[in-house]
């Protein structure tokens, strides 16, 4: 597998660029190979970058990268390390997180991201939970539904995409 060096806040990190021109089931451009390789890497970059700018001097976050990047799959939000990339899990604390701004809202209290994300986990490991993951199962399942339809239909409109040879 090929790998490429790439920087996230001033420093050099080695990830693989897993994609290859003629792969994925159909023929893959080498501009639609190019242009997911590059977005893989600045996923992994916006991921890490904050990891990066607070690491220590000294400190390797090589490994944590690799893993990361091992692990990586597209259009599952997370971030680097801790989050679950569950796509069910992703939408359910999506809900979870709208239930609680509309509630605070509505009593007019304001709380800090630490606060509604703790209160995220709380309204999760309840009972009330397996509720938002019925409707996050549903909403995946649908976006995929749509996303497999949207894709038949769009034909090769990546073909006309040049590399950019100045951002690799």
């Amino acid at each position: 597998m090929q790998t490429q060096n790439i920087t996230i806040a001033g420093k050099q990190f080695v990830v693989s660029s897993p994609y290859v021109e003629g792969e994925l089931g159909r023929p893959l451009t080498a501009g639609e190979a190019h242009t997911l390789n590059q977005t893989r890497h600045e996923n992994i970059r916006n991921n890490f970058a904050k990891k990066v700018k607070e690491a220590k001097d000294g400190e390797d976050l090589q490994p944590l990268i690799s893993k990361y990047d091992e692990d990586y799959e597209f259009g599952v939000r997370g971030e680097g390390g801790g989050v679950s990339r569950d796509p069910i899990e992703v939408e359910a604390r999506g809900l979870a997180r709208a239930a609680i701004k509309a509630k605070l809202a509505e009593k007019k209290i304001s709380a800090d991201a630490k606060a509604v994300n703790t209160a995220i986990e709380t309204l999760l490991a309840s009972p009330k939970g397996e509720k938002f993951r019925e409707v996050a199962k549903q909403r995946v399942e649908e976006k995929q539904r749509i996303a497999q339809a949207a894709s038949a239909e769009m034909g090769d409109v990546l073909s006309d995409i040049q590399p950019d040879v100045a951002a690799a």
